[in-house]
């Protein structure tokens, strides 16, 4: 009697599971999707759909079969069958963004917001079909509002604002033949007959990655110069040679450059320390690859929960290449954008350590300092775009003269080396 009872508990358990428990990674997010398309159903002539909504109920039935049988044969054709429906899903989601694109094209905002609204994963996955979808819906809005676009919007908005503000300073700059500053990044020439050599030249402790755009006026020049180039620290480059062919000649350029070298190459297999004291503990506010700021270009940016003057340590060795602590402003709008105090460290692979949001007059180190993994380099704060206090770090590279990247690295924790940050995770500094 007892027996039984087991049994029949260990079957109604395993059944009152929402989804079948086998390839669960790819037939559950199928299977949640059923509602939002039978809702789909409703309102769109769509015979995928349909045809969808029926094959998913027998998949479903076949996955519970599998998930209380001891035979494992039919496995392979359950796993063929959850292929299949990703592919009819995939076109379905194809043929809504074609009937999205209508509703745009012929102004039907009603059939527009059902679509948008629906909720489906994916449905504004394409770049473009999104701007359209944003630009029309802001046209329409005060018709009536989308709260699925509304958090679309909000989110992109909070992402740009996010990016403007922990990306690296890109400099734009001008030259003409008849003005010629002295900064720590320009343009020499020297004349020699009638040649012009043209050179860049970079006075900073780091590398640069810089895009030029020429303009020229009775100039020959012998050969079609690289439009981006790498320009090392303390350094000058010679970018072209130009011919002078008579006397209204002019030349000018037109530049823009970020720090980095887009040639930098990380070692993935160097192993980072949390950036706080041995035996402290932190929590991961937000970790790699979240729906909300730490995605695209950020996308392995860490933030670490600590209170207004926690220790920041460095998280590598290397040499300390900006700094900024005179701000004292900042909050969770778009007016403290560029308020944020930071420290950023060149590693010997050429890629750089940004530490961000640290307090007023937080940076204990200077431009030029060498620090050791572990050492003391400033003190954590809330300025700048920040919901809260926190410690924002990431590691990353240019990988052109107007654009980097973060790179995803390891950190050796009390609970072992961390390959993912993980978003509410708590990790202790050893």
């Amino acid at each position: 009697m007892i027996i039984r009872f087991i049994l029949f508990f260990s079957f109604s358990l395993l059944y009152s599971l929402e989804y079948p428990s086998s390839y669960a990674h790819l037939g559950t997010p199928l299977y949640k999707s059923q509602k939002i398309l039978q809702n789909i159903e409703t309102f769109s002539s769509l015979d995928s759909v349909k045809n969808f909504c029926v094959d998913i109920n027998t998949t479903r039935e076949n996955g519970f079969k599998l998930d209380t049988s001891k035979d494992k044969s039919e496995l392979k054709s359950y796993l063929k069958n959850l292929r299949k429906l990703r592919k009819k899903y995939e076109y379905i989601v194809y043929e809504l963004h074609r009937e999205l694109e209508s509703a745009i094209e012929k102004d039907d905002y009603e059939k527009f917001c059902l679509i948008v609204n629906s909720g489906l994963d994916g449905i504004l996955q394409r770049p473009s079909l999104q701007e359209k979808a944003f630009i029309y819906y802001a046209k329409n809005k005060t018709l009536k509002k989308s709260p699925f676009l509304e958090k679309k919007i909000e989110r992109n908005e909070l992402l740009l604002n996010t990016l403007k503000e922990q990306d690296d300073e890109i400099i734009n700059s001008s030259y003409n033949s008849t003005n010629i500053k002295d900064e720590d990044i320009g343009i020499t020439t020297k004349r020699v007959h009638n040649k012009i050599e043209v050179s860049f030249y970079n006075k900073h402790i780091y590398d640069i990655t810089l895009k030029v755009k020429p303009y020229y006026e009775s100039i020959l020049h012998r050969q079609t110069p690289k439009s981006e180039i790498i320009i090392q620290a303390n350094s000058t480059y010679l970018y072209e040679t130009l011919e002078i062919t008579g006397d209204n000649n002019a030349f000018n350029y037109n530049f823009i450059w970020s720090i980095g070298s887009k040639d930098a190459k990380h070692d993935d297999e160097y192993e980072y320390r949390l950036p706080y004291e041995t035996t402290t503990k932190h929590r991961v506010s937000q970790g790699y690859n979240t729906n909300q700021t730490h995605k695209g270009r950020s996308k392995y940016s860490v933030d670490f929960a600590m209170p207004i003057g926690t220790k920041v340590l460095a998280s590598r060795e290397g040499t300390i290449i900006s700094v900024k602590s005179s701000s004292d402003r900042g909050g969770y709008s778009k007016e403290f954008r560029g308020q944020g105090n930071y420290v950023r460290v060149l590693h010997s692979d050429g890629t750089i350590a940004i530490y961000y949001h640290l307090k007023k007059d937080g940076a204990v180190v200077n431009i030029g300092d060498k620090v050791k993994k572990g050492e003391l380099i400033g003190y954590s704060g809330n300025t700048g775009y920040s919901s809260g206090p926190h410690l924002h770090m990431a590691v990353y590279k240019a990988i052109s003269a107007v654009q980097t990247k973060t790179i995803k690295v390891k950190y050796i924790s009390a609970e072992g080396l961390v390959k993912e940050m993980k978003t509410a995770e708590t990790y202790q500094a050893i």
